[in-house]
């Protein structure tokens, strides 16, 4: 979209939420879909939260001491695969359709897949 006038983020986003609310917003008007605005509020407050569960994995181990002092899997790691599904699952909610760039993208993937896929039946049909 150009020369889309980008509503404020909401209140308490880190880094990661108002660069996914600056992003999405400078792509795609939402003005008229409250509702995808709710669903991107919710997605970039769990990016932030998947920020802050990252630092905390990196500035420690990735096995703490268990209730029985064996070695368990950090529970972030967890929590952090959890929320990367929820972000993932907000952002299909969202239902965007592809920018122009992601479509080329997509076009050229089909296009190689394709290539390949027509050079193997080839190579099968002369017994290679």
């Amino acid at each position: 979209m150009t020369d889309v006038k980008i509503p404020r983020a909401p209140r308490g986003l880190g880094t990661r939420g108002k660069a996914l609310w600056r992003d999405v917003h400078r792509e795609f008007d939402m003005t008229r879909d409250p509702h995808r605005l709710v669903l991107l509020e919710d997605a970039c407050r769990t990016a932030d939260l998947i920020d802050r569960l990252q630092e905390a994995v990196d500035s420690q181990d990735l096995r703490v001491r268990g209730s029985q002092g064996q070695p368990v899997a950090a529970p972030e790691l967890s929590e952090i695969r959890q929320h990367r599904g929820t972000l993932a699952a907000l952002l299909a909610k969202l239902a965007l359709p592809d920018t122009e760039e992601m479509q080329e993208l997509k076009q050229k993937h089909v296009t190689e897949v394709r290539r390949q896929a027509a050079f193997k039946s080839v190579e099968a049909r002369n017994g290679r």
